[in-house]
């Protein structure tokens, strides 16, 4: 039966290559591969419903099929993209109505696949292309989900017309179909599988649909993105893409705008008066610095106009160029006013094509004022996108970029890639937060690189929001603080608030070279503005590609600190037997509260639990404990375990000794700091929760703008609607900075005990060996990978 029904595919529903279309679109061609024999059977002909700003989910659609077809079979793909004499301000996507133009569009003859751009392939489609369709015009899971269809055009035209596809609306015109007898067939749901019904192995297709979670992030100025918990698939196939070097495009088979551009180049109608102005120094700013690096022994300039940036540089125009001969290569490559003129579609193969003609480093210039003749307006996050994507792919190249997307507003100035510098130059700001110091310098240690720490002072303007200062000093006391000035650093580190508004000055001042990397809740909010954020995950910060999230804060301990403090601190717990158990207490917080009942309850608890043990117990009090719960907390322990009782004058306080030398460690579990010093350890921790206290009426709002930003917002057929209103104000409040949800110290404690480095005190200390948490090493990795080094 199979066999017969592939004979009628080929015979009967073989499309009329002479029909035409209304519409010049463009089309990617997955042929036959080298080597294998050819089927009988037709192309698998499949429409992509897509827009603009769609452009990385486009790529890896067409790989999600590259990787998984049939290498026998044709696979023709037309791309549905601003179609003319259609009105998109009522729909939901861009492309919404296009579903219902495709059997016009396939010439009214065969049959056609209809896909959402945000779906990808984990079965070979010509196994859905070949489906059995009866007496069916068009299948689907429901007749009321056409975004995944089979069409059979020829049956279709008459239902769907051009005129009412291009007037009506989708339930409308879903209605026209249903009112046909047996028009409808059914297919497997697994060839729309919505996000959580994704299951692996059995599902045929993700379709993405929850806009707000689409883990390519399309439309960062309309949605506010938070995790989606199937990501991974996607992320994966990407990685696979840049690893294949993969593009739907490219120089052998560009698009057809690229081609008619082409045309127009070599036949001379591209004049000079086409482009704008050429671009000012200001544009160029940062790259004298680059080519007096000894390094730096050749240049080329890709560019459509006939300009130089006063550099002695070989133009190459690529749309003049043979593909057939390869681009130049040189130390470095520069580039302006170019790809602003070229087609979405081939900017991703160029922009590759430039990195890989390059050496050492590549300069990007992009006025993006406007349309004009050729010119096309993108955002500042497209453009970002595109270069991150290439970057990835040649990790080994330093790029920068000047853009601008106004003529009233200045150069904006952006860099990223390989550090030129080797080993990288770092600063530390320093605020003189004793928690900010230690993570900051624990980062810098796991990287290994030469440090100078900045020490700040700050005058009365310091509690200023990050929002009203942006990159600023105005709340720096500069005669106190240390100079500021070039040469600039290659990274810098950051932490809290008061540090974030000097680092994003630094970035400014740096053109481009300085990359930020900002820790803590306060002052990395927002995280586009640093090329790197770490947050612990409890602060309930929304998922971001330059956001980091650790389990708990960074700290430096490690064997060989922990080695050294055993050894100083040798005869702290004298001769006592063991297992010794450590108590460090921290206090009263704007979330919890310690006081004497509470302070002698643990006490008593912690007594109770050593002497089941036969184990001392030597407890440790902080700043915040006070004297008042450190009394108490004495009297709970009774007078055979020992309180160390914290001091201010105190030169050299034995904490770290404490956790050296202990058997088993509890800490209070209002502490992060502490907490993260103890699992780092690899001993038995045991986390002592404290009573949470009232929160204040600025928590309380903040808390109520979190609910409601997380709150979904659901359809009639129980499926999750588009971010909007309500929930997309309290959501963009949150990414902002604007609003700071409260932090979640329970979650911080789950997470602890899900990780194997810790358990509720109250529970029986299991067995075995305790895995130490070292987030360190964790964070240097990625800050390597924005230097563009190794991750060794």
């Amino acid at each position: 039966m199979l066999a017969e029904r592939h004979a009628v595919l080929a015979e009967v529903e073989q499309p009329n290559k002479d029909v035409s279309t209304p519409f010049d679109l463009e089309h990617v061609v997955l042929g036959v591969r080298e080597g294998v024999s050819p089927s009988a059977l037709p192309p698998v002909r499949i429409f992509l419903g897509t827009e603009t700003a769609q452009h990385r989910a486009e790529r890896i659609f067409v790989w999600s099929i590259e990787k998984i077809r049939d290498p026998s079979r044709v696979y023709e793909i037309t791309f549905m993209k601003e179609l003319p004499g259609f009105d998109p301000r009522r729909w939901l996507t861009g492309f919404t109505n296009y579903r219902f133009a495709i059997p016009e569009l396939a010439g009214c003859t065969g049959r056609a696949i209809y896909n959402d751009v945000d779906q990808i392939y984990l079965t070979d489609p010509a196994k859905l292309f070949d489906l059995p369709m009866g007496e069916h015009g068009f299948m689907s899971i429901s007749d009321r989900d056409t975004s995944v269809m089979l069409i059979d055009c020829a049956r279709m035209a008459t239902v769907w017309p051009l005129a009412a596809v291009q007037g009506e609306r989708r339930k409308q015109l879903e209605e026209r179909a249903r009112q046909i007898s047996n028009l409808w067939g059914p297919i497997d749901p697994g060839w729309n599988a919505r996000d959580d019904e994704y299951r692996a192995g059995q599902s045929h297709l993700i379709h993405f649909t929850v806009l707000q979670t689409q883990p390519w992030r399309p439309l960062p100025y309309r949605f506010v993105y938070q995790a989606n918990p199937v990501a991974p698939v996607w992320d994966t196939l990407e990685q696979e893409a840049d690893a294949a070097g993969f593009h739907s495009f490219n120089a052998q088979q560009p698009s057809k705008k690229f081609a008619a551009l082409k045309t127009q180049a070599r036949s001379g109608e591209l004049a000079g008066s086409t482009f704008r102005q050429t671009p000012d120094a200001d544009a160029w700013r940062g790259l004298s610095a680059i080519l007096e690096r000894p390094d730096i022994t050749d240049l080329i300039h890709y560019t459509l106009a006939d300009v130089t940036p006063g550099v002695e540089a070989p133009s190459h125009n690529p749309l003049t160029a043979s593909p057939d001969t390869g681009p130049p290569v040189a130390s470095g490559v520069l580039c302006s006013q170019l790809l602003e003129y070229l087609p979405d579609e081939d900017v991703p193969w160029t922009l590759d094509e430039m990195f890989q003609a390059s050496g050492r480093f590549f300069f990007l210039v992009v006025d993006d004022q406007g349309k004009g003749t050729l010119r096309r307006t993108r955002h500042r996050a497209w453009w970002l996108t595109q270069l991150e994507g290439a970057a990835r792919r040649r990790p080994d190249v330093h790029w920068r970029m000047a853009l601008r997307t106004s003529g009233r507003t200045p150069w904006v100035h952006l860099g990223g890639g390989h550090c030129l510098n080797q080993p990288p130059k770092v600063w530390i700001l320093d605020d003189d937060k004793v928690g900010h110091t230690i993570q900051s310098r624990a980062l810098a240690e796991a990287l290994g690189w030469p440090v100078e720490v900045k020490q700040l002072r700050f005058n009365r303007w310091q509690r200023l929001s990050n929002k009203l200062l942006g990159a600023s000093l105005h709340h720096l006391d500069r005669e106190n603080s240390a100079a500021l000035a070039p040469p600039w650093p290659d990274l810098v580190i950051s932490v809290g608030g008061r540090s974030a508004p000097v680092a994003r000055w630094i970035g400014e001042q740096s053109v481009g070279s300085t990359r930020l990397v900002h820790m803590g809740r306060k002052g990395g909010e927002v995280a586009d503005d640093f090329d790197l954020t770490l947050a612990c995950a409890h602060f309930r910060q929304f998922a971001h590609p330059r956001r980091l999230q650790t389990i708990a804060p960074l700290n430096p301990l490690d064997d060989a600190t922990l080695e050294a403090a055993a050894e100083r601190w040798s005869g702290l717990f004298g001769d006592a037997p063991h297992p010794r158990i450590a108590l460090i207490v921290g206090g009263s917080s704007a979330l919890h509260r310690l006081d004497g009942s509470t302070a002698r309850t643990l006490g008593q608890e912690v007594a109770a639990f050593a002497k089941s043990l036969d184990a001392p117990v030597f407890a440790i009090t902080s700043p915040r404990t006070g004297s008042a719960a450190t009394d108490a907390l004495a009297g709970g322990l009774g007078p055979e375990n020992s309180v160390h009782r914290w001091r201010s004058d105190e030169q050299d306080n034995p904490y770290r000794g404490y956790l050296a030398l202990a058997d088993i460690i509890i800490v209070t579990g209002e502490s992060e700091s502490m907490l993260s010093e103890a699992v780092a350890t690899a001993k038995p921790m045991l986390i002592y929760p404290l009573p949470e206290v009232q929160p204040r009426l600025r928590a309380r709002v903040a808390e109520a703008v979190m609910r409601r930003s997380q709150k979904p917002r659901i359809n009639k057929r129980g499926t999750i609607r588009p971010q909007r209103g309500l929930q997309y104000l309290c959501a963009r409040l949150i990414d902002r900075g604007w609003v700071r949800p409260r932090r979640d110290l329970t979650m911080l404690h789950q997470a602890l005990v899900e990780a194997g480095a810790a358990q509720m005190f109250g529970d029986k200390i299991r067995p075995g060996e305790w895995p130490g948490l070292r987030e360190a090493a964790t964070a240097a990795v990625r800050v390597r990978r924005i230097m563009g080094l190794a991750d060794g």
